[in-house]
């Protein structure tokens, strides 16, 4: 039907994202804002863990990374293709 815009369960009216909200659309909405106001905890200590967990993920992909490079560029897959060497 033409001029007449059903809203669906979130409460948008147009198919489009919009037009006004109704009351299920306004009261999700109300309750997000106030889920919002919550601060973050964010300690000295609880920095320090996110530092070292940051810092521990690019040591490893560093490391990661010139692995890869030293194995394809410096030893050549040739070499690796021969099996691990044979100690004495």
């Amino acid at each position: 039907m033409p001029g007449k815009r059903a809203g669906n369960a979130w409460g948008a009216t147009s198919t489009l994202g919009r037009g006004e909200l109704n009351s299920v659309g306004k009261a999700f909405l109300a309750g997000r804002a106030e889920a919002g106001k919550t601060h973050p905890v964010s300690s000295p200590f609880h920095r320090g863990v996110r530092f070292a967990a940051g810092f521990l993920h690019l040591l490893t992909a560093v490391m990661w990374f010139g692995t890869i490079l030293y194995v394809h560029l410096l030893l050549k897959p040739a070499y690796a293709s021969r099996g691990l060497p044979r100690g004495s």
